[in-house]
């Protein structure tokens, strides 16, 4: 379903909001009581499978919620880890100059 978009967008009152991750067991927690589905992905590797670890722990990582990896979570590698939930989506960058 899509919403509109009110004229007056000073009715949005929040619309991206930012989690700093340090300890994924605590930090994510109170992303459970909040309406977020979608999530963007921005750190290592290594940080998105501990991340997504928890995530899944807390029921984040349902059908319900969309989770957006950058090109570092995804690496060069098309294997994903067991941590990283079915569906999430990558967004890897062509680098480097066109021919």
């Amino acid at each position: 379903m899509i919403s509109e978009i009110p004229d007056d967008v000073s009715e949005i009152k929040h619309i991206v909001d930012v989690v700093v991750v340090k300890n994924p067991q605590t930090d994510l927690a109170p992303l459970v009581r909040t309406e977020s589905r979608v999530f963007l992905l921005y750190c290592t590797r290594k940080e998105a499978k501990d991340i997504l670890k928890h995530a899944q722990q807390l029921g984040l990582t349902r059908k319900t919620f969309v989770w957006i990896a950058a090109q570092a979570v995804i690496g060069s590698s098309l294997d994903a880890p067991e941590d990283f939930p079915v569906g999430m989506l990558g967004v890897h960058f062509k680098t480097g100059k066109r021919p």
